[in-house]
């Protein structure tokens, strides 16, 4: 059941992303605060360098994208226990990683449309085809 598209998904990796960085806006300080800013920066830059709709640099592919996902949400949910902040602050963290997983099993692996279009063109190219 793959109901979300991949510039959906972009969308909702910048906007998790830019929160998670921002941990003030959350109430948040000392280690849960560093986990979270860390935690957004890493899904913003391997955001940036994923070859969807959102992405600038386009170096890593979705799939490898949906898994880093799935780990960082995996870290999102154990860390008040990895990290020792489950006795302060622990349901926004759980929450954030069992949506992102979530995310995951919801988007459509392949991006749409265009991007599919120079996706392809590029692997003919590479494969020495004649193009026009």
């Amino acid at each position: 059941m793959n109901i979300i598209s991949t510039k959906v998904h972009g969308y909702l990796d910048y906007i998790v992303g830019i929160a998670l960085i921002l941990p003030w806006v959350l109430s948040y300080e000392g280690t849960p605060a560093l986990v979270s800013s860390l935690v957004g920066l890493i899904i913003l830059v391997y955001s940036f360098m994923t070859n969807y709709e959102a992405g600038a640099i386009k170096a890593i592919s979705m799939n490898t994208h949906l898994v880093m996902d799935c780990i960082t949400g995996a870290l999102l949910i154990a860390s008040p226990w990895l990290f020792k902040f489950s006795n302060t602050i622990s349901t926004p963290f759980v929450m954030v990683g069992v949506l992102e997983i979530l995310v995951v099993l919801l988007t459509r692996p392949k991006p749409s449309g265009r991007l599919n279009e120079v996706a392809a063109q590029k692997e003919r190219e590479r494969k020495g085809a004649v193009t026009r």
